[in-house]
Parts: structure tokens; C-alpha cells; sequence
């Protein structure tokens, strides 16, 4: 993949390091998914002059930033979303049962704290078409980010140590 990075040394404190991966629109196969796909370098060559940009002009390299239609895609386990995985399951083309529910479900994802609660739809009337979802209830207790938000508290009086 091509990117761009980039060191700040004139920040008051440490030097600020950047980078970003290029894009470029999707190829056909990619649209399904976004329709941006990251620029892919696809030979030693390209790599190398992509790298060197001392010896090669922005107008040379920028055309090799296009889309790739001959890349293959695959369905992948849902752990790859997780910061704790690093297994090479993720990156082998993952399987699903008929019903496109896993087969080894992984608990360990971002929702999955969250007690799911049924919700009912109910008509306010035999003509109304607006709906009432019953609150899904949270863990251990907690109030919504609502309530959290816009509880009326005095500020803490304790002070930090400097």
C-alpha cells in the first residue's frame, strides 16, 4: 500500500510523527465494500520509486497510485476487530453457517458488554404508524450517556498535584 508520512520537529514538545494510507477510487471487485480502496504498489519497482522521493519527481510517482481489479476478497473472522487478536486467523478466509451466523462466535467484540434486550414495537393507535421501542436495559445498573451527561453536579473539589 502507498503512504505518506511526515516528522513535525517544531512542536513545543516531542516531535510529531504522521502518516496516512493513500487512496484512490474502487475497482469494481471493491465497490461492494467502499468506494474508496487504498492505493496498492504492486511491483519491487513501484515500491522503490514510491520510497526514493528524493530521485523521482511527484509527477512520475503520483500515476501509480490507480486500482487494482485483480485482487481477491474474502469474508474474515469478526476478531479482526479486536486490538487483542493477533492470530494468522485473521487473514484466512473465514467460514459461516447456512443461517450466516458464525461458527465460532468471538465474545470478545466492542458490543459485547451490552445486554440485549427485546424490543416490542407497539402502535399508539389502529391508524398510527409511529413506533415504541421499550428502553434496552444496561449492565450492573448504568444511566444512559444522556443521563450522565446532563446530571446536574457541582464540579469535584479535589485538586490534582502538579
Amino acid at each position: 500500500m502507498a503512504g505518506i508520512f511526515d516528522i513535525n520537529r517544531y512542536c513545543e514538545t516531542d516531535p510529531l510523527y504522521s502518516c496516512t494510507v493513500c487512496t484512490v477510487d474502487a475497482s469494481e471487485t471493491m465497490l461492494n465494500v467502499h468506494v474508496r480502496m487504498p492505493a496498492i504498489l504492486t511491483t519491487q519497482q513501484e515500491i522503490d520509486q514510491w520510497l526514493d522521493f528524493g530521485r523521482y519527481d511527484t509527477e512520475k510517482v503520483l500515476p501509480l497510485l490507480v486500482s487494482h481489479n485483480d485482487i481477491q476478497m474474502y469474508r474474515v473472522t469478526p476478531s479482526v476487530g479486536s486490538t487483542k487478536t493477533n492470530d494468522m486467523n485473521n487473514i484466512r478466509p473465514f467460514i459461516a453457517d447456512q443461517n450466516n451466523k458464525t461458527i465460532s462466535p468471538n465474545r470478545n467484540t466492542l458490543d459485547s458488554f451490552i445486554i440485549k434486550g427485546k424490543s416490542s414495537v407497539e402502535p399508539t393507535s389502529k391508524n398510527d404508524n409511529i413506533k415504541k421501542t421499550k428502553k434496552t436495559p444496561t449492565k450492573r445498573g448504568q444511566s444512559s450517556i444522556e443521563d450522565y451527561m446532563f446530571k446536574d453536579t457541582k464540579p469535584s473539589g479535589k485538586r490534582f498535584k502538579k
